[in-house]
């Protein structure tokens, strides 16, 4: 009798990794869904207010550039002294907010619901 290379157990075990596999994918969007938007603010001043998913690049009266892309917001350019903006990297999940504090800007997105690292009481 020949033993069959895949039997029917492995099929439905491949099966249900494939399935994990995907709700592992798709959980995290559904849970950080809904718009989100990024808001861009100088001393206090909204300049700039767009959804997160349409890239531009932003250009400041402070000499900084702020790029927005593939649904990400970061600082790109800035003429502050130690870039600690620049490297606070990107931003895409409702909440992230990165500021330049000499030039008084902070770059922040908001959605309709809000992902926590962790939640204090």
């Amino acid at each position: 009798m020949k033993r069959k290379l895949i039997s029917r157990r492995d099929l439905i075990l491949f099966a249900v990794i494939g399935v994990l596999i995907l709700l592992s994918v798709l959980i995290p969007k559904i849970i950080n869904g809904g718009e989100k938007y990024v808001t861009v603010t100088i001393d206090g001043d909204t300049v700039y207010h767009d959804k997160l998913s349409v890239d531009n690049e932003i250009t400041l009266d402070n000499s900084i550039k702020i790029k927005i892309e593939n649904g990400e917001a970061y600082f790109l350019e800035s003429d502050c002294k130690d870039k600690t903006c620049i490297k606070s990297g990107r931003l895409k999940n409702s909440g992230d907010v990165s500021a330049c504090l000499p030039n008084k800007t902070v770059l922040s997105v908001k959605g309709e619901k809000t992902s926590f690292d962790a939640v204090t009481y």
